[in-house]
């Protein structure tokens, strides 16, 4: 089974079990990885997978808006970054 096939699995499973994505990201942690997914109006999906998984008792505080702020001065920085 190649990577392909175990994320189309791996989806299929969410599938299953009635699990669905708004727009923005979600961290799903599984017993071997992460699998970070993105959802945006304009792109799409986008996935990445995380084999090196950490369990770290910790607990970041951080709430809707800091993840809004946060993602607009990626994103204005991004843009900067681009016009040179």
């Amino acid at each position: 089974m190649d990577i392909m096939d175990k994320t189309d699995a791996f989806f299929e499973a969410l599938q299953e079990a009635g699990i669905e994505f708004g727009l923005g990201q979600t961290a799903v942690v599984c017993k071997d990885g992460v699998v970070l997914i993105s959802v945006d109006e304009d792109d799409g999906v986008n996935t990445i997978i995380c084999n090196r998984k950490i369990d770290f008792d910790y607990k970041l505080g951080i709430t809707s808006d800091d993840i809004n702020q946060f993602n607009t001065v990626a994103g204005l920085m991004e843009e900067i970054a681009g016009d040179d």
